[in-house]
């Protein structure tokens, strides 16, 4: 079901993801110690909101017959951790290609 880039792909998105918005949200709230903090919290609002959206895709495709793939978008990813350090997150981390 999984390729091994493909599993690669998914974990620096998210990764990334997760400590973009871990520093955005650290930034909410600025004193010291807030970058752990909010390092589960991030995690866990990547996993609902990036992973499974990106597997539903997949799984759609999937049972439609035709093949889907995720590749991450470096340069969205990059966009994401650079936004992150005004206090917001805009990232396009990747895309499932069918």
């Amino acid at each position: 079901m999984f390729t091994k880039y493909e599993i690669e792909d998914y974990a620096i998105s998210i990764i990334v993801l997760t400590i973009s918005f871990d520093f955005a949200f650290s930034h909410i709230v600025f004193y010291p110690g807030t970058f752990t903090y909010f390092l589960i919290p991030s995690f866990l609002a990547v996993i609902t909101g990036f992973f499974f959206h990106e597997l539903g895709h997949k799984i759609v495709s999937m049972r439609l017959g035709y093949p889907a793939f995720y590749r991450r978008w470096n340069f969205g990813l990059l966009l994401g951790l650079i936004f992150s350090f005004f206090g917001f997150v805009f990232a396009a981390p990747g895309a499932v290609n069918i």
